[in-house]
């Protein structure tokens, strides 16, 4: 905790080698701070990130951003840098580590908040497909820190700091707190290429439940956003329904699920890796990180509990409807095999054998087990009636 300070100091140091090795000290103690068990240590550590993001910059100007603020602003912009510390990279993998050393704070406390979906916007808005790729590792970063628990005070605290704190980050005039998990839910649901949909929702899975099923329904609706987007992640979204469907897989691989398993550590800690790439060749340090983040085997099934709401059923058949609708075949292809022809409202097309594996779980949770063509002319009467 003590070396955390100098760490951040040196992200603005004079020369870019102690740049660079303070951006790689800096994700090993992120990688090193998840392996604790949560304790006022984060809060601590949430604290020291958040002063250094809004430190007034030196010379102090009225109303100018930090030091730290417009390195990383400045050096997003850069197309063609020279050196990895002096452009997007090491911008990229810096918002990612403070993203996770400031957990819930990185949306409740309204400042941070806009600098930092100011730098993911930029990100994203980047020519180099590859920034963008980084950028959808980053995002995975900001989908970890929407299902973490609210930072409480810290206990060490006195009554009076504790509560010029709350008044500093609730901002009860602006009704932010009602505001601030929505605007950060928006931002996490804005991207969902490079599986960067299927991380969010196994993150949303395997975090734990209040039993409201605010997290189930979210998972539905970045669900809805991939149908539509079409295309590969389209048919993420297919194999995701499929997953969330498939009561008969054991749960217990789901019971003891690494929380931070949906974090790509690789990109934290990106040196060796994307720090140390040529530029020009960054595609070679970045993919690797990309296979290596979860896949649609990672998505946990819902359980009997969860299908059983109707609301639940109603959206995953309104999934597969939609899923149906996108599933092209050319023509010069040889369809695989479990291919049939279903009657639907559209013209009669050809199911891919997904589509019909969530069709088929989709009738045997709503009527049981119901076998032939009985159990399908039941799915019919559901689909005319849902």
């Amino acid at each position: 905790m003590d070396l955390l300070p100098s760490v951040l100091c040196n992200l603005l140091a004079a020369t870019l080698p102690l740049r660079i090795q303070a951006c790689h000290a800096l994700g090993g103690f992120v990688n090193g701070l998840l392996s604790l068990p949560r304790s006022s240590i984060h809060i601590r550590v949430s604290e020291t990130v958040a002063a250094f993001l809004l430190a007034p910059s030196t010379p102090k100007k009225s109303g100018s951003e930090s030091d730290i603020t417009r390195t990383l602003r400045t050096l997003l912009g850069i197309q063609e840098p020279t050196h990895p510390a002096h452009g997007p990279v090491w911008a990229i993998v810096v918002v990612g580590c403070f993203a996770v050393l400031l957990g819930s704070r990185a949306y409740t406390d309204q400042q941070i908040y806009r600098i930092l979906h100011a730098q993911c916007h930029q990100i994203m808005r980047n020519k180099r497909s590859t920034i963008r790729a980084m950028g959808c590792l980053l995002w995975r970063c900001l989908a970890w820190v929407y299902v973490q628990p609210p930072l409480l005070s810290d206990p060490t605290e006195t009554e009076e700091d504790e509560e010029e704190e709350v008044e500093t980050l609730c901002h009860p005039d602006d009704g932010w707190p009602v505001k601030c998990r929505v605007e950060w839910w928006s931002l996490v649901q804005a991207v969902l290429e490079m599986r960067t949909g299927v991380s969010t929702m196994v993150c949303l899975l395997s975090a734990p439940h209040d039993g409201s099923g605010e997290l189930v329904h979210s998972v539905l609706r970045i669900l809805g956003n991939m149908v539509r987007k079409g295309g590969m992640v389209c048919g993420e979204a297919v194999q995701v329904v499929q997953r969330l469907v498939s009561t008969e897989l054991p749960a217990v691989q789901w019971e003891d699920n690494d929380p931070t398993a949906t974090l790509p550590t690789a990109f934290l800690d990106a040196y060796p890796g994307p720090l140390s790439a040529d530029f020009q060749n960054l595609s070679v340090a970045v993919k690797p990180i990309l296979d290596d983040c979860v896949t649609v085997d990672s998505v946990r099934p819902l359980t009997s509990v969860e299908l059983a709401h109707n609301a639940v059923f109603k959206g995953l058949v309104a999934l597969w409807r939609d899923g149906l609708r996108a599933v092209i075949i050319e023509g010069d292809m040889d369809p695989p095999v479990h291919f049939i022809q279903i009657p639907i409202e559209c013209p009669l097309i050809l199911l891919q054998s997904e589509v019909l594996h969530i069709w088929d779980r989709l009738l045997r949770i709503r009527f049981g087990q119901v076998e032939g063509k009985v159990c399908l002319r039941l799915g019919y009467c559901a689909l005319s009636v849902v």
